[in-house]
């Protein structure tokens, strides 16, 4: 048998790299691609495409093992721009660099810069033909959580509506397309149509409990955003029904404190806030909010819904 030339070698590691990259190994990442660039290093004019294609797993194990965002957004800056140089802007890898690095951005809060290099993906993705694939799916829910997280729900609509459209049409219903359209919907009430957002969240409720099971997160949240879109469009008593529903069932299944009963059991306080009972809507954010300041980061965006709803209803 003749020996295995080195090149092959090299992309068999930079494949076992992404694999560990994939499994939460970053250490044994970093080992085989550094083994990998350090072949390609030997004739970089020879092996220029597939060092720069090597960034972009790079660029991941700088971030999630060095936890060091600014330097990831860096090092796929540069590549982005050699990839341009030597493939032109027509090309895939081009859209995988720019929908990365938006990614990158987001964890280091730069929404507005985010969401202009998910723009870019979203346009490079169109211009090889590839607008109706996975990937541009990706970009398109990544472009839409960016513009909402930017404070710009408005714009982030129509991205969800096209994100939805993908996912329903390429993989059905789902666990991933339930919260999709629950993500869709909340960024309608965020624009104040809670008429449109109805229908949404009312689907995104029943696909949850059936792929991701009653008092699941999903659920939880599905059912939180349900309550709030009734309470948009006047159904007080049903919207209250439906938060003590969804909490009952987070209650059961994950348990007092857990995040879906902290979830669920703020939007129960919303609900009883808007139907009159002020003491029991302070009793349930208070309790919500322990369980909140126990995540941590993680419960930003929880502590702001309770600091809302305790300003929208005087509380």
């Amino acid at each position: 048998s003749g020996k295995v030339p080195p090149e092959v070698i090299a992309e068999a590691k930079v494949d076992l790299a992404q694999i560990y990259l994939r499994t939460g190994e970053p250490e044994q990442a970093r080992t085989m691609l550094a083994a990998a660039q350090a072949f390609w290093a030997s004739d970089p004019t020879r092996w220029q495409s597939d060092m720069i294609e090597s960034r972009l797993a790079e660029a991941q194990i700088v971030r999630d093992l060095d936890k060091d965002p600014p330097r990831a957004a860096a090092i796929l800056r540069r590549a982005l721009a050699d990839r341009i140089a030597m493939s032109g802007p027509a090309n895939r890898d081009v859209a995988i660099f720019q929908n990365n690095l938006g990614n990158v951005l987001s964890t280091m809060g730069q929404h507005n810069e985010a969401a202009a290099s998910f723009r870019q993906a979203k346009a490079t993705w169109a211009a090889i033909g590839a607008g109706e694939t996975p990937d541009a799916m990706n970009t398109l829910n990544n472009l839409a959580a960016s513009e909402v997280l930017a404070g710009r729900p408005k714009a982030a609509v129509p991205q969800f509506a096209e994100a939805v459209r993908l996912r329903r049409e390429l993989f059905g219903p789902s666990a991933a397309l339930a919260a999709l359209i629950n993500n869709h919907a909340k960024a309608l009430l965020l624009t104040g149509d809670a008429a449109q957002a109805l229908p949404l969240a009312r689907e995104a409720t029943a696909m949850a409990r059936e792929f991701a099971g009653e008092g699941s997160m999903l659920h939880a949240a599905s059912a939180a955003g349900l309550s709030e879109a009734l309470l948009g469009t006047g159904q007080r008593a049903d919207a209250l029904v439906t938060a003590r529903s969804g909490h009952l069932a987070a209650l059961q299944t994950s348990g007092a404190g857990s995040p879906p009963e902290i979830v669920a059991q703020i939007a129960l306080a919303r609900a009883n806030a808007a139907n009159g009972d002020k003491g029991a809507a302070r009793d349930q954010l208070a309790s919500a909010e322990k369980g909140v300041a126990a995540m941590g980061p993680a419960g930003a965006r929880l502590s702001e819904a309770i600091r809302d709803i305790r300003k929208r209803y005087g509380l």
